[in-house]
């Protein structure tokens, strides 16, 4: 097979080099659009690859800026025998127009800069952790794992540095992998995720049941937690079916020792519901947009009944 790319005199270049730039970029438009495949080039193609570029420069730079920041979102239990935690949520201040979440993390996987990401999150994470412990209001925090970490061998030596580095103990972070990170080696997947194990951290399986092998993850993998995913919540009351579901989840995952959480709670309607069958913890902005640090631990300090630190 074969992905082509073709400009054409005058039109698309009056010279050969930029007759042969147009016509790669068409090709990587063929490549982008499933390969095995020819495209003509159009002008829309070049302004969507110098809008890349200008969003991976503006990456690059954020990252050895370190402009990027850390909002945490609660996850709140539904029962006293519980703990409360929550989840770092990555934030670009300075993006712009591109600091959706949804648009330059997806890119950063796609283009080689998540690892360097992930570090960040990484680090900032177990510096907040070790900073609430010194305050003596230790909290335990969940940060996502890409599919391109997850594939990397020295994950696990990487994430125990970095607990040991900042003095924490590993069972105070929550790795979150997605279900489209765990479709691609499961074999290799499930050996680093029982090293992590082993190493103390706490595994979920996020936005769980989106995917078609959710119920062999279960059985495969060493996870502690799964976290339904949000538009089961936000259909909940839509049809009987959706109930059912949800409901055959939380069972299911309660017969062999997993615990839920449910993502999306935006309703008091919902919320009954989850506690009323069982489900362990509940996140969403019925209860808690994304916070900074220091509105974070107010909020888990009010919820604990204790003055915050």
């Amino acid at each position: 097979g074969a992905s082509i790319g073709i400009a054409m005199f005058p039109d698309d270049g009056e010279s050969s080099e930029h007759l042969m730039k147009n016509a790669d970029a068409a090709m990587y438009q063929a490549k982008a659009l499933g390969r095995n495949r020819y495209c003509f080039f159009e002008p829309a193609i070049e302004a969507r690859l110098r809008s890349e570029m200008e969003l991976f420069t503006a990456l690059r730079q954020a990252i050895e800026n370190e402009q990027f920041q850390l909002h945490y979102q609660p996850i709140v239990p539904l029962s006293d025998a519980l703990g409360s935690y929550g989840e770092a949520l990555l934030r670009w201040p300075g993006g712009g127009s591109q600091a959706s979440p949804g648009l330059f993390i997806p890119f950063a996987e796609q283009h080689g800069l998540i690892e360097d990401i992930g570090h960040f999150v990484l680090h900032a994470a177990c510096r907040f952790v070790a900073r609430s412990i010194e305050q003596g209001q230790p909290q335990s925090i969940s940060i996502n794992l890409s599919a391109r970490q997850l594939a990397m061998s020295d994950l696990p030596d990487i994430l125990s540095q970095a607990v040991m580095q900042h003095g924490i103990p590993a069972a105070a972070i929550e790795l979150e992998l997605t279900e489209s990170s765990l479709i691609q080696n499961l074999t290799a997947i499930s050996h680093t995720l029982t090293r992590l194990r082993q190493a103390g951290f706490r595994l979920a399986i996020d936005d769980f049941g989106a995917g078609y092998s959710s119920l062999n993850y279960l059985v495969e993998l060493p996870v502690d937690k799964v976290k339904i995913d949000q538009r089961f919540i936000w259909s909940l009351f839509n049809s009987p079916r959706n109930q059912a579901v949800v409901k055959a989840i939380l069972s299911l995952a309660r017969s062999i020792g997993i615990q839920t959480v449910a993502e999306g709670v935006e309703t008091a309607e919902q919320l009954a519901f989850l506690q009323a069958h069982g489900c362990h913890y509940v996140q969403g902005y019925y209860l808690a947009r994304p916070m900074n640090e220091q509105d974070y631990l107010v909020f888990q300090a009010l919820a604990q009944n204790k003055s915050p630190a």
